[in-house]
């Protein structure tokens, strides 16, 4: 059972953060391994009441609604707005509902399709919409990582959902480990819909706002919003460096991962210590990657197969060199290693099958 604690701040006219926290080792869609994460909702303040952005986890339902009575009475939310209806932004949405019987919903006119939601009206891509002296306006950032996720400006806060969430619990960008836990985020919850993370990217930079207020980590201000945005962009688009991932049942694989390592100044990795979430993360940042893996059952060793799958769904592996080392005792597997990377897309794959001896 999740453990969560409720914090909140005031970040701007009007405008507070509820902040959902998930301490300890956390498996993030019970996927993703992270030291920690927190579920961002926000409350906006109109002349006609309370406009609630985003939501929590059910689990954290009861706490929630009490952080934001600390805040305003329940009753004087008068609108909710879901930028994206997975259960970690939506899962209060119920008891809201039940608690709330005037209020309205605003979610992306893709999500009012896909989802019946009571007292709900979709908004379109630009539509903008009036709430007391404030102006909500709408832009649709679709397939990051659903089908109807958008953002929400108000004035110069730009809500956005998923895109530039973190794991991790940071209070800013400039602390130690944050752009790591942003890396990590982005290659295992985002990647795999790439060119359309690219594109919300690029529209954050056209709308210009002063504070970008993400689902997930800590808000970015400033000018620290195109620092961020270009050092992400620079690792999607230019990585650099050589990893080398090794997965081991006798040492035999190990060992001579680690004279590859020694002999290219690679990060060496094994897969089998690491989660995951941080060996996905690795491979966005890499050039260049090395696999060294045993054969197991006449085919890739289980874990490192599992990988690669994920690898090449995630682009992870698009544009660059790839050297497969399959170390076996009676039947190579390159070639099938070889099958699972080629669907993604890399510029270069080369095999190198070794046969290890008894003695």
């Amino acid at each position: 059972m999740e453990s969560y604690e409720i914090r909140s701040e005031r970040v701007g006219e009007g405008i507070w953060r509820i902040t959902t926290i998930e301490k300890g080792e956390t498996l993030f869609e019970a996927l993703w391994k992270t030291d920690g994460v927190t579920y961002n909702a926000y409350l906006v303040e109109t002349s006609e009441g309370w406009v609630l952005v985003e939501g929590a986890p059910e689990g954290a339902t009861e706490p929630f609604l009490e952080e934001i009575s600390r805040i305003t009475d329940l009753k004087d939310i008068r609108y909710v707005i879901l930028d994206h209806l997975e259960p970690d932004h939506s899962g209060a949405l119920k008891e809201l509902l039940k608690r709330l019987p005037d209020v309205t919903v605003f979610l992306s006119s893709t999500g009012s399709k896909l989802f019946d939601i009571p007292r709900s009206r979709g908004v379109s891509n630009g539509e903008s919409i009036s709430i007391g002296e404030r102006s909500f306006t709408f832009f649709h950032v679709p397939w990051v990582h659903w089908p109807e996720t958008m953002f929400t400006l108000v004035e110069d806060v730009l809500f956005t959902g998923d895109i530039l969430g973190s794991f991790g619990i940071h209070s800013n960008p400039q602390e130690d480990g944050y752009f790591y836990d942003l890396v990590k985020y982005t290659a295992s919850v985002l990647m795999e819909y790439k060119p359309f993370l690219l594109k919300a990217l690029q529209k954050i930079e056209e709308l210009s706002p002063r504070i970008v207020a993400p689902a997930h980590g800590p808000i970015i201000k400033g000018k620290e919003i195109g620092e961020v945005i270009n050092r992400l962009k620079e690792v999607i688009e230019n990585p650099k460096g050589l990893v080398v991932l090794a997965s081991s049942m006798y040492g035999r694989s190990w060992k001579l991962a680690e004279e590859i390592s020694k002999n290219e100044d690679a990060k060496l990795i094994n897969i089998l210590d690491e989660a995951v979430s941080d060996v996905l993360s690795w491979m966005l940042t890499a050039r260049k990657i090395t696999v060294v893996f045993p054969t197991y059952d006449g085919d890739v060793f289980p874990p490192m197969k599992y990988v690669l799958e994920l690898a090449a769904k995630k682009h992870l592996l698009e544009g660059k060199e790839v050297l497969l080392v399959n170390t076996y005792l009676w039947g190579p597997v390159g070639e099938k290693a070889k099958e699972i990377v080629e669907k993604g897309k890399p510029a270069k794959v080369e095999i190198r099958n070794v046969k290890s001896s008894l003695i």
